[in-house]
């Protein structure tokens, strides 16, 4: 089969290239930056603007130039909008801002709900919590982090069931709001006192030391106040405390109870002590320390069987003997540490033997240094179903 073409045909498939081609591509706009407007209402001055966008005449004109601009004035918080538009004509770029303001903040009213009465804050109070807010532009992000902090004074103070309600009347004709905040503080609550259960081998005392609250004590200067958020952090404080002294399957808890009386609370402490972890064999392979300064690491380490042991105690002897490799003998070694359940542990009293290599990087054999368990049985010594020991 012979095709045929036609003049006709082929002019009329190029036109139609063209056009889609016209539609495709936008020109791209290039050259210096001759003039800057902003379109804005009167309530925010043209010189602040200016201070803001700072465009040099004839400055080189890019995409970027206009996002960072717009970011800038973004970062003022007082804009509803913001566009920016850029003008080739012909041999420079105008660019021209349209930046729509916030309404402006006609009135802002505080009023405190407490103990079933409802009463209006000062304007020295109100503008304390609100700086700046009234009868100016509208700012939202100031406005939000006013709020936040308003309930954390609150909060801190003792009014753990405030609430809010926010009111917004809008003009908008007149571009102006009127702003209406009721504080439900509900009631403010202090401690009466800290119970601790379960603390065997400590007082209640040393206990509640470790919180961050105190009972009310007028003789003291306490005011009695607490926060629910932070119990997470004194049980995690009471926790490490026990870790210290070798109790490592220690549960703390803290909480909250009520009592009789609406205005006071206990802060009440659970503590599962489980049993004390002690030191068994200490067994030392290393030939990098000369033997005078070996006996000095011991001595200065005071391991010793039967003392307590602590979830921190491997790390503190590998800082130790590493610093003293470098202070001492100018070489950095790697201090490797092992610990095993020993095999005559008991749940009840758990045994921890430990196992401390010291060697040169890539070096290879070591001499051991051993100092017998103090219930040392050679019949029963071994690896066979010692579990080792790790936090």
């Amino acid at each position: 089969m012979r095709l045929h073409y036609y003049p006709q045909m082929v002019i009329l498939f190029v036109l139609a290239g063209m056009m889609v081609n016209a539609e495709r591509y936008e020109p791209v706009i290039t050259g210096p930056v001759s003039r800057v407007t902003f379109l804005t209402g009167e309530s925010v001055p043209n010189a602040l603007l200016r201070k803001t966008v700072r465009i040099r005449r004839n400055e080189p004109y890019t995409p970027d130039l206009e996002q960072t601009n717009l970011e800038k004035l973004n970062q003022l918080d007082i804009f509803n909008e913001l566009c920016v538009t850029a003008t080739y004509n012909g041999s420079s770029v105008d660019l021209t801002f349209s930046c729509e303001p916030q309404p402006r903040v006609r009135s802002l009213t505080v009023l405190e709900e407490k103990d079933g009465k409802i009463r209006r804050k000062p304007d020295k109070v109100v503008e304390e919590f609100f700086p700046g807010q009234e009868s100016s532009i509208f700012k939202p992000n100031s406005w939000f982090k006013e709020i936040q902090a308003l309930r954390e004074r609150y909060y801190q103070q003792g009014y753990h069931g405030m609430s809010l309600d926010l009111t917004t009347q809008t003009d908008r004709v007149n571009r102006i709001i009127d702003q209406k905040v009721v504080i439900h503080t509900g009631t403010r609550t202090f401690i009466d006192s800290i119970i601790v259960s379960g603390a065997a081998s400590f007082t209640p005392e040393e206990i509640s030391l470790l919180l961050h609250c105190h009972p009310r004590n007028d003789w003291l200067f306490r005011k009695g106040e607490y926060d629910p958020r932070r119990f997470k952090d004194d049980a995690e404080a009471v926790r490490q405390f026990y870790f210290k002294h070798g109790f490592l399957d220690a549960q703390v808890t803290v909480t909250n109870v009520e009592t009789r009386r609406a205005e006071y609370v206990d802060i009440k402490v659970n503590i599962t002590e489980g049993p004390q972890y002690t030191l068994g064999e200490i067994t030392w392979k290393q030939r990098v320390i000369p033997t005078n300064d070996f006996t000095e690491v011991k001595k200065a380490l005071e391991l010793e069987t039967g003392m307590v042991y602590y979830a921190s105690l491997p790390d503190d002897i590998r800082a130790y003997v590493q610093a003293f490799c470098r202070d001492r003998l100018q070489v950095n070694p790697e201090v490797q540490i092992v610990t095993l359940l020993n095999p005559e542990s008991s749940p009840l009293s758990p045994v921890v033997d430990i196992t401390i290599t010291i060697r040169r990087l890539k070096e290879e054999g070591a001499y051991e240094h051993k100092l017998p368990a103090r219930f040392y049985n050679p019949l029963i010594f071994g690896n066979g179903g010692r579990k080792e020991v790790r936090w």
